[in-house]
């Protein structure tokens, strides 16, 4: 009954839509911020850890599925994910970087709208919601930053929870 009263409380205020703007204003900054740090000179630390996971695998798929774990050159440390990555990324390793990168932003972006947009449907209360979304919005500023993979991460766990909360036992 409480979370009917909720779904329709979001229905009339949508929460979720402001925290959509925040995640699109957040990918469109880190894109012009990408576009600035080719064109312009910044701090060596910056430029260096900006995409740094994204670039991480890529030069971890040039190694292949038996040695994807084996150190690169350059990199501090070897692609840390488990196999099913060179799966899941293999697509984007055969796209140009440059390219990628925003096609990873773009997929990014729709996966956490998608979680933002059906949170209501999980969660039992607007407190928990809005920790959600605040925790959601740090989290997706870091992804974002790096460009790692924990998105896709989010997007298949919350799938998980919603089904499980659908379920009739």
């Amino acid at each position: 009954m409480m979370k009917d009263a909720i779904i329709k409380d979001e229905n009339k205020y949508p929460l979720h839509i402001f925290f959509v703007y925040i995640l699109i204003i957040i990918t469109l900054t880190l894109i012009i911020f990408r576009i600035l740090i080719t064109l312009f000179e910044f701090p060596y630390l910056i430029e260096l850890s900006k995409d740094y996971d994204y670039g991480l695998l890529m030069r971890g798929m040039e190694n292949g599925l038996i040695n994807f774990y084996e150190p690169i050159p350059g990199a501090l440390w070897p692609p840390y994910y488990l196999y099913f990555w060179f799966f899941l990324f293999f697509s984007m390793f055969l796209i140009p970087i440059e390219i990628g990168l925003y096609i990873w932003d773009i997929i990014r972006l729709f996966m956490c709208i998608y979680v933002v947009k059906t949170a209501p449907k999980v969660f039992e209360n607007k407190k928990d919601l809005l920790v959600f979304y605040f925790l959601i919005t740090i989290g997706y500023c870091i992804d974002a930053y790096y460009n790692n993979v924990n998105f896709l991460i989010l997007f298949l766990l919350f799938n998980s929870i919603g089904e499980l909360n659908s379920l009739k036992f």
